[in-house]
């Protein structure tokens, strides 16, 4: 039987990354999104670090997620919110759980360094299958398919917003980020199918973001903590009703 192949992360620090490294990483994003490439750029260049994900046996990108930390003052004390802006993996690794266990790196080296801090995930979801992983992955996230939002956290959904969109896109109402950066999500990868169509968490992402192939981004906040990290950045929980 032949072995998978596996993926190897480094981390690229935006600040002394070179132009050809960024371009790289563009390049890949490109295979799956439609976007403007300068847009793209510019974007990539905010950001704090880009984890790069690459083939052990080939040495070529396979993936990648960016990273961005800030702090939200949340019922009169800091939160610290871990943003991981944009993601892509070959779906040939998506069974590694490559980006669920970087994302159980960055919150336990935030909370070595802030271990009295509440730390929450902000995700920006664009697509019925990613928001569908995301409820599988995450033991709470919000918005949710049957749990209201509590107040707390809609607070730090609307600040969040405000912070992560451009002027004039976050939509406080609805909690979407309206032509999220011109992100525009290829048809091939956003297919409905009469199967996905039957699944009640694709059937409320739609309900919630009709907009997603336009580029419009609904916005989650996951609370994490020593307890739901490693269930969350784990393996998948078990399906259950909705």
């Amino acid at each position: 039987m032949k072995q998978k192949d596996q993926l190897h992360c480094k981390r690229l620090v935006v600040g002394s990354a070179t132009h050809l490294q960024i371009e790289e990483v563009a390049d890949f994003y490109l295979l799956y999104h439609d976007r403007d490439r300068h847009e793209l750029i510019h974007f990539l260049r905010k950001q704090d670090y880009i984890n790069v994900f690459r083939s052990r046996r080939l040495g070529i990108v396979k993936g990648f997620v960016t990273m961005k930390r800030f702090h939200i003052q949340l019922q009169g004390s800091k939160a610290i919110v871990i943003y991981p802006g944009l993601g892509v993996i070959n779906p040939t690794y998506r069974g590694q759980y490559i980006v669920e266990r970087t994302g159980l790196k960055e919150y336990l080296a935030a909370k070595i360094r802030h271990p009295l801090t509440k730390c929450y995930f902000a995700l920006t979801v664009l697509s019925h299958f990613g928001y569908r992983k995301i409820y599988r992955s995450v033991s709470t996230v919000w918005p949710h398919p049957i749990h209201k939002t509590p107040k707390d956290i809609q607070y730090l959904i609307d600040h969040a917003g405000e912070y992560l969109s451009a002027p004039g896109r976050w939509d406080s109402e609805n909690g979407i980020i309206r032509g999220f950066d011109s992100k525009r999500l290829k048809r091939s990868a956003a297919a409905l199918t009469s199967s996905r169509l039957a699944d009640p968490i694709v059937r409320y992402f739609i309900n919630r973001n009709p907009g997603y192939e336009s580029g419009d981004t609904l916005l989650c906040i996951a609370r994490l903590t020593l307890y739901t990290a490693l269930p969350t950045f784990g393996k998948p929980r078990k399906e259950g009703r909705i």
